[in-house]
């Protein structure tokens, strides 16, 4: 079954996961800011990461957890972190992986919030970048094998509309070892960055996800991390290893947790 097109797959899949079998049907929200311990053995397991239960709502919530949930297995990753707009996943992402010095590979166009994160936002903080059309597949390999540490790039442009030929940008992304990141906002079910090999998948929620208008949100959809063999353990991203090597599979829920959220607030 292709579950990339199969919509009656995802009708099934989503009500199952959106609603609880035992208790209230519909999700229970959790507004509440901080939250109590069973005992100290327990809140040190949490503030460790060792004990997957909530820490404080600045870095994830239940209500959060459940949308993370369904849009991950949605979308085939392993985990996914919610935020308070498009522009805070993308944000997150980039001041999770890139470091002063840093060079982001940027293909086709981009949303103007986007573009302008990339070329003021980041550029203050010494990240430089390089534009290119999807189709230069000279410039996107050339970048690659020079060792840059991110590409971002979008499914379909917006506002340009230009389609690229995702497969083979990702097939580049893994040969040469670099993560690649996937603006999925406009084809939510109908495109699977990842099943196909992308590393990230984000999404302005605001949009189709939502598709009401009334909420504003976004969320990073990540990929298992492999501790043996993974591009992460390429030295480029040297400062990431200690990540995946104490979280394994959900390195990525670590690297933006500790290295973003925690910090600058992006729930």
């Amino acid at each position: 079954m292709d579950k990339t097109v199969d919509f009656e797959y995802y009708n099934t899949l989503m009500v199952h996961s959106v609603g609880n079998r035992v208790g209230p049907i519909a999700p229970v929200m959790a507004p509440s800011a901080a939250f109590g311990y069973e005992n100290a053995e327990e809140a040190e397991g949490i503030f460790a990461g060792t004990v997957a239960k909530p820490l404080y709502a600045r870095v994830g919530n239940p209500t959060n957890g459940k949308l993370e949930s369904i849009v991950a297995k949605m979308e085939g990753g392993i985990g996914a972190l919610a935020t308070a707009s498009g522009m805070g996943a993308m944000s997150m992402v980039s001041m999770a992986i890139l470091n002063s010095g840093d060079e982001l590979l940027c293909i086709g166009g981009f949303f103007g919030g986007t573009y302008s994160l990339v070329n003021e936002t980041l550029a203050r903080f010494g990240i430089t970048n390089s534009f290119c059309e999807v189709d230069d597949f000279d410039h996107i390999e050339s970048k690659l094998k020079s060792g840059i540490k991110m590409v971002l790039m979008e499914s379909v442009g917006n506002p340009s509309l230009r389609l690229p030929d995702l497969q083979r940008i990702i097939d580049l992304c893994n040969k040469y070892e670099t993560i690649l990141v996937i603006d999925n906002t406009a084809t939510p079910i109908l495109l699977r960055p990842i099943a196909m090999g992308a590393d990230i998948v984000v999404h302005s929620s605001t949009k189709n996800i939502s598709g009401h208008s009334a909420a504003l949100g976004g969320i990073a959809v990540f990929r298992a991390v492999d501790q043996e063999k993974d591009k992460l353990l390429h030295p480029k991203y040297a400062d990431l290893h200690k990540f995946v090597k104490k979280m394994g599979n959900k390195a990525f829920m670590a690297i933006f947790k500790k290295r973003a959220i925690r910090d600058m607030g992006m729930t």
